[in-house]
């Protein structure tokens, strides 16, 4: 019976000693509510980092594709095959629709023009609701290579060593000394848009758009070349008498009428080398993300923003080859 009762205070014994008190509880439960925090913690600031990296993989994707483009561009514009602009000339009647301005997308002897921050084109190629802000560029040129036929309904242009005809249809006139070779004619203007795909995104998005001569013969409608881009500036380097280069903006180099995108030879062709700038904007504000007001500085240009979207700029310098 002794030994039953000392049993039964061991048994009794044992089950206190392997319980919880109520501090023990407390405690364990703070530790455990402190991991739980830090763990919280460091998947927020993950999830962060994510859409950090991924708004800013973005921007480059999208920042250095347009740089890659204009960069094209530049070195190309004004490619006519071997003529090097001794002559252009335009011998029969030629009727673009939708032409910027008549006269502009054949005008093969001025491979580059461009205005400063305004868009002069509102009412023909370049829509006032497709643009935004920016500068308005338009490079002409001839086709890359010769098409394999000529297009009936295409701008096309003669080359010889005498000079260039540019001409409607497949026939091409009847001058020029051989060798010669004949061409699509190309004119393609570049814009910042308001939004990427429509008006009625939400949040919009800029863009870099451009219309191309194409079919018809016709300039074509607004399309995508690059999201996220939000302003767009181009300084022109031109060479005075002395043999010095001076970068300046677009309405420096020549008036700024309109009429100077028709003309021929003009101080246009002194342009030997284009800084290009954009500035590229995230898609969507980043939460959490309150940097203040930045400034960024495009050329002459400089931009003030305050808000939740991330923003980089994107520079090249490009020597034109084709003057």
């Amino acid at each position: 019976m002794k030994h039953r009762r000392e049993l039964h205070r061991s048994i009794r014994g044992s089950g206190r000693a392997g319980g919880f008190s109520l501090v023990e509880m407390m405690i364990a439960m703070t530790l455990g509510l402190m991991m739980l925090a830090g763990v919280l913690t460091l998947f927020g600031t993950s999830a962060r980092t994510g859409r950090t990296t991924e708004a800013s993989s973005a921007m480059q994707t999208s920042g250095r594709y347009a740089i890659s483009v204009l960069r094209f561009e530049l070195l190309h514009t004004g490619y006519d095959s071997f003529n090097g602009f001794e002559a252009v000339e335009v011998p029969g009647v030629v009727n673009v629709t939708g032409d910027c301005v008549v006269g502009f997308a054949s005008n093969l002897g001025q491979r580059l023009w461009a205005t400063d921050d305004r868009n002069p084109f509102a009412g023909t190629c370049v829509p006032s609701a497709s643009y935004l802000t920016g500068d308005v560029v338009a490079f002409r040129r001839a086709s890359l290579a010769p098409p394999a036929a000529l297009a009936a309904d295409r701008l096309n242009v003669r080359i010889a060593f005498e000079g260039a005809s540019v001409f409607q249809g497949s026939t091409p006139p009847a001058n020029g000394f051989a060798p010669v070779a004949d061409h699509q004619m190309e004119a393609i203007v570049y814009f910042v848009s308001p939004f990427t795909v429509s008006a009625d995104e939400s949040p919009r998005v800029p863009a870099l758009y451009r219309v191309r001569l194409g079919a018809g013969p016709s300039m074509g409608a607004p399309e995508l070349v690059a999201s996220g881009v939000e302003d767009f500036q181009i300084e022109l380097g031109v060479r005075d008498a002395a043999g010095t280069i001076s970068f300046v903006d677009p309405d420096t180099v020549a008036p700024a009428a309109v009429t100077a995108a028709t003309t021929g030879s003009t101080a246009w062709n002194f342009v030997e080398t284009a800084r290009v700038h954009l500035l590229v904007r995230s898609e969507k504000p980043e939460p959490g993300y309150s940097p203040g007001g930045r400034t960024y500085q495009l050329g002459s240009k400089t931009v003030t923003v305050n808000d939740a979207f991330r923003r980089d700029v994107y520079t090249t310098v490009v020597q034109l080859r084709n003057s």
